[in-house]
């Protein structure tokens, strides 16, 4: 099954044809998968670097999908027409105690990250379909020649 995570694919794909030992929760990142696979599959040594390169710039987006994905944005527009977007999310700092965390930002900056972000994604779908032709973990379908 294609989960829409090159990571994700290549970690369960590893794990189908038991390459890859995990222990722990079956919910998994794509940090943490290429990490284990980088680390533990025999075999794919040689895209090491690579992997290592892709999980370090993985982590330069994560406060940004924190933002987006657990915290609240407002967005304040100003006579002369320029947009201020302000995310707000709580961090929990331990068992009922929370930090609330801010960020403001333009649509101009929204943009350029949503363009690194675009360009980050092609070259780790470039590199997990490398692994996939040249591991040829492709699945087999059957009755197709």
């Amino acid at each position: 099954m294609v989960s829409g995570d090159p990571a994700l694919d290549v970690f369960n794909a590893l794990r189908a044809e038991n390459t890859l030992e995990i222990a722990g929760s079956p919910r998994r990142t794509g940090v943490s998968c290429a990490s284990s696979i980088k680390e533990a599959a025999q075999g794919y040594e040689v895209y090491k670097d690579e992997l290592d390169r892709v999980c370090e710039e993985l982590l330069r987006y994560d406060e940004i999908r924190h933002f987006m994905t657990h915290g609240f944005l407002s967005l304040t527009v100003d006579r002369k027409g320029d947009h201020q977007f302000e995310f707000l999310r709580y961090q929990r700092d331990g068992e009922g105690k929370f930090t609330l965390l801010s960020g403001k930002t333009t649509i101009e900056r929204l943009r350029q990250a949503a363009d690194d972000i675009g360009q980050y994604v092609s070259h780790v779908i470039r590199l997990f379909e490398r692994i996939y032709r040249e591991k040829k973990l492709e699945p087999k379908l059957e009755g197709v020649v």
